[in-house]
């Protein structure tokens, strides 16, 4: 898949079909923050249990890993910790 050739990219969260920014993709739903970023332009990670490619200040740090970061974005260790 080319970065801008494919118009009709839907939210995996709402469902809603993502307005193109330039350089990302987000979801209209301002409630929802769904974002798809352009991985050329920002350093990402994959976040293994939501299975989405993020940027890399979508996770907190942890010097004990390779990397420095933690191994689930904030969002989904929010969500395992009940916040």
């Amino acid at each position: 898949m080319s970065w801008n050739n494919n118009k009709n990219i839907k939210c995996r969260w709402c469902g809603k079909f993502l307005k193109d920014k330039g350089w990302k993709w987000e979801c209209p739903d301002e409630t929802c923050g769904y974002v798809i970023l352009d991985t050329s332009v920002y350093k990402t990670k994959l976040c293994p249990k939501c299975k989405i490619k993020k940027v890399v200040s979508e996770f907190s740090k942890c010097a004990t890993r390779k990397d420095n970061l933690q191994f689930y974005c904030k969002q989904c260790t929010a969500i395992k910790e009940g916040k």
